[in-house]
């Protein structure tokens, strides 16, 4: 099979007086970055760049390359791994194809008289999605609303494209255009695209399908050799019971040995094989090789004893497990700009805060092999949204056969990874369509019923019926699927915000503006979606805002990297005003928001696993940033953790203990979802201004035997001056000489309240870590920063007189190691006001 990658291209605006310049470029390549690395337009993360480079975008560009062939190649194809978005597609001047998906994959057949020997010219004309969108969107009988948000662009529920560079709440409008696979010139000759694998636990057999690049239209003697590899160990099959259905064909084989399962982190191992398929069709021979995991995935919604309730969780080789994770938003504006490494970090940083799924959210792309294959070797469970979200969607016959292959490849290419949980259709679209978020001109609009209908033939009759077709084994689905997120479920029409069945998103601290205590009166099964504001640091923000006049919250420059401006800024300073006192500088503003929001979150998670087993996960908003600004990550553009992160990391810890105010009790509760464990706890309370013991109590040999349970409680009316204490809570595993599995603290008020006394901290600097001390008060909410990317072992943490504390780094990137000591510096709570 003769392949001709084509790599080097010319780049022009298709209108000279827009652009006269020709510029080399190489692909995988965006006009954006493109142009930004050339000083043509300033680099557009920076300062309000954003607004000057919209040209860019509203503009054509064309991408020319040569290709030299010796000999004339028949029955060949133009093979396009990924274009962004809308694309016409040329050779020696003449139209061969066009795109207008990109989330699909583009394969387009050259008639055998366009490639001549010597030089061919191959052009790709980028269309701009802007105008594009506005096209479509004046093409259909009547208005189908979608959001707009600060800077963004309309329409962009025309175009399948990722919905968030046309800007969100959390990030900039950049629609960008470009090619972002590789672009071959081949024979077209068949071969194994993709392979899906059912494993059947009951019987020990898999059943798998292999989707070929064409159909078998004869019938030869087909038969396929199945080689399974762990280690030195190989297991050899050959099969000749085969089914052909056009280009897809299907047998089964019966493994001899029970095959080491894989589990999520934290539930077993994640255990790999390497799969070898070779279909020999009597004339050729055709190979395929994937690493896979054996195991078997369920969602289950049982319905309860009095009917209006139901079940919503995931078991994993017929165990149930308790989801632990967050939102996955795109790592950068520009796809280009992300690297492996990057990729790698941000999962690892998963693992290292004890969580164990990721939800890829519907408003970006389904993300790159490389992700989905960390996810399997990390075991993290992938809650995979179909590209659509907060939008109605058109239904015409066009966009629904779009959208079909764009899912039949994106289901062939991943379900056979076996960190893939569940099938999601859309993120809030039922939520949006039941509470009429989405306002039609009223210009031109036909009311609310076309726009059901809409939903209707998009994501169930299209997009469910297609991923039955796709995952259908043994009269199930072999991956889960949930229309919408959130949702009571497939067909079941009601308000997605009910609590006694789906999953819900809950957003009334947030935007409701409401207290951190509103998060104890929320009950759901599942919460796929909630979160708090924070600010980015010093260090993240000066890559983008380089004058000293910006370190203000309402500079406009800083302002500006606010996108949710009606709650926004505002919002976190009217809660750090009911929580703290007010910080001294704009160094405290940032701690404190990042402080705020972890106690926000960890509140939420924290109350959630005390529901285990009537809630059975949380997915919190979101893990990551897109670009550096304000928003709901725990994680910096860059790959910082922010304080907040550290407060995730200690509520997902396995064995959890916490406490609680409830009727005017205090409530010790200790929760191990996976685990049948025997621990000592003990409880402190101190006074905040002596940073005295005052009294303890311990409870010996609690049996948690995977489940949450109240171990203890203390009447608040018993203690004298409680603006003057706080419980201290220690959970230690027995005959586990100190091994400390977690501990936490509460608060009986708002931290206001309370009168911090200053403390020193003492840093003895070793070899691979710091040991931190302080001998005279307790140091609350111990912050640590350094100037160099990474993250701490512990941070945000309480340091007691006389219990010194090691701190190790972990850098986000090995050559950076050595140097975290010297810039690192530690502040208070207290150093704040």
């Amino acid at each position: 099979l003769r392949r001709m990658y084509l790599q080097d291209w010319v780049l022009t605006n298709t209108d000279p007086a827009v652009y006269g310049t020709s510029i080399n470029v190489v692909v995988p390549m965006d006009v954006h970055t493109t142009l930004a690395e050339r000083g043509i337009i300033e680099d557009p993360s920076i300062y309000q760049a954003e607004s000057r480079s919209k040209w860019v975008s509203t503009s054509d560009w064309k991408l020319d390359s040569l290709l030299v062939i010796d000999h004339p190649i028949p029955n060949s194809i133009i093979s396009i791994a990924c274009i962004d978005t809308i694309a016409d597609i040329y050779i020696n001047d003449e139209l061969v194809g066009h795109c207008n998906n990109e989330f699909r994959s583009w394969n387009f057949s050259i008639p055998d008289h366009l490639l001549t020997v010597g030089s061919n010219r191959i052009t790709i004309v980028l269309k701009s999605p802007v105008n594009y969108a506005l096209q479509q969107y004046n093409l259909s009988p009547y208005d189908i609303p979608c959001m707009e948000y600060m800077n963004g662009g309309k329409h962009w529920n025309f175009i399948r494209k990722k919905a968030c560079s046309f800007g969100w709440d959390w990030g900039p409008c950049f629609p960008t255009m470009g090619v972002l696979g590789d672009v071959i010139i081949q024979e077209d000759l068949m071969a194994i695209d993709n392979i899906c694998l059912n494993y059947d636990l009951d019987d020990n057999s898999i059943d798998i399908k292999l989707h070929l690049s064409q159909d078998i239209v004869s019938q030869p003697k087909l038969y396929v050799k199945v080689e399974i590899i762990k280690d030195c160990s190989v297991q050899v099959f050959e099969c000749d019971d085969i089914v052909v259905e056009s280009s897809i064909v299907s047998f089964n084989i019966n493994l001899e040995d029970v095959p080491n399962l894989w589990y999520p982190h934290g539930y077993g191992e994640q255990n790999l094989y390497t799969i070898i398929i070779t279909l020999f069709t009597g004339t050729l021979s055709l190979s395929f090789e994937k690493v896979i995991g054996f195991r078997t995935v369920e969602l289950i919604t049982d319905t309860g004893p009095n009917n209006d309730e139901e079940s919503f969780y995931f078991k994993i080789n017929n165990k149930s497990v308790y989801i632990k994770g967050a939102n996955w938003i795109p790592l950068d504006c520009f796809p280009n700009r992300v690297s492996n490494e990057e990729i790698d970090l941000l999962l690892k940083s998963m693992i290292a805060s004890n969580m164990n799924c990721v939800r890829v959210w519907g408003g970006a792309s389904y993300e790159s092999d490389y992700f989905y294959s960390l996810c399997d070797t990390y075991g993290i469970l992938v809650w995979q949204d179909m590209m659509f979200a907060c939008s109605l969607y058109p239904s015409d016959v066009d966009f629904l056969a779009n959208v079909k292959v764009e899912v039949q490849q994106n289901i062939r290419r991943l379900s056979s990874n076996p960190s893939l949980m569940v099938w999601c259709g859309n993120n809030e679209n039922e939520e949006a369509l039941f509470n009429d978020w989405l306002k039609s001109n009223p210009n031109n609009s036909r009311g609310k019923e076309p726009l059901i209908v809409d939903y209707h033939k998009l994501f169930i009759e299209t997009i469910y019926k297609t991923v039955q077709e796709e995952l259908k084994f043994k009269n199930k689905l072999s991956i889960p699927f949930w229309a919408s997120s959130p949702s009571n479920g497939i067909c079941k029409w009601g308000d997605p915000a009910l609590q006694n069945k789906g999953d819900i998103h809950y957003w009334g601290v947030w935007h409701g503006g409401k207290s951190f205590d509103e998060y104890l009166k929320i009950k759901p099964r599942f919460c796929s979606e909630f979160g708090f504001q924070s600010f980015a640091s010093k260090q993240t923000l000066s890559k983008v805002l380089h004058d000293e006049d910006d370190w203000n919250i309402t500079s406009p420059n800083l302002e500006y990297r606010q996108r949710s401006p009606a709650k926004g800024n505002k919002a976190i300073i009217e809660h750090i005003m009911n929580q703290f006192r007010f910080p001294k500088d704009f160094d405290s503003v940032l701690y404190q928001s990042q402080l705020l929001q972890g106690i926000s979150l960890s509140t939420a998670i924290e109350h959630w696993r005390r529901l285990y087993p009537y809630c059975m996960g949380t997915i919190y908003w979101q893990l990551n940033d897109i670009w550096p600004g304000t928003s709901w990550s725990t994680i910096e553009h860059g790959g910082n953790w922010k304080l907040s992160h550290y407060f995730i990391k200690n509520s997902y810890e396995s064995i959890l203990v916490s406490a609680f105010v409830n009727d005017g009790n205090l409530e010790f509760w200790a929760t191990a979802e996976n685990e049948d464990v025997c621990i000592l706890i003990r409880i402190d309370m101190y006074s905040v201004q002596l940073s005295q013991l005052l009294q303890n109590w311990s409870l010996e040999s609690v049996n948690i035997n995977q489940e949450s349970t109240k171990v203890s409680s203390l009447c608040i009316s018993d203690f004298e001056n409680p603006c003057d204490i706080f419980f201290r809570i220690r959970g230690t595993i027995n005959n586990v000489q100190e091994h400390e599995i977690y501990e936490n603290q509460v608060f009986l008020h708002p931290l206001k309240q309370y009168n911090f006394p200053s403390c020193s901290i003492n840093i003895e600097k070793y070899e691979d870590h710091v040991r931190l001390l302080t001998y005279d008060n307790i140091a609350y909410y111990l912050y640590l920063q350094t100037d160099t990317p990474g993250y701490f072992s512990h941070n945000g943490f309480m340091l007691y007189p006389n219990e010194p504390r090691n701190i190790y780094f972990t850098p986000g990137d090995i050559q950076h190691d050595s140097n975290w000591m010297e810039t690192l510096s530690v502040k208070t709570l207290r150093d704040g006001y």
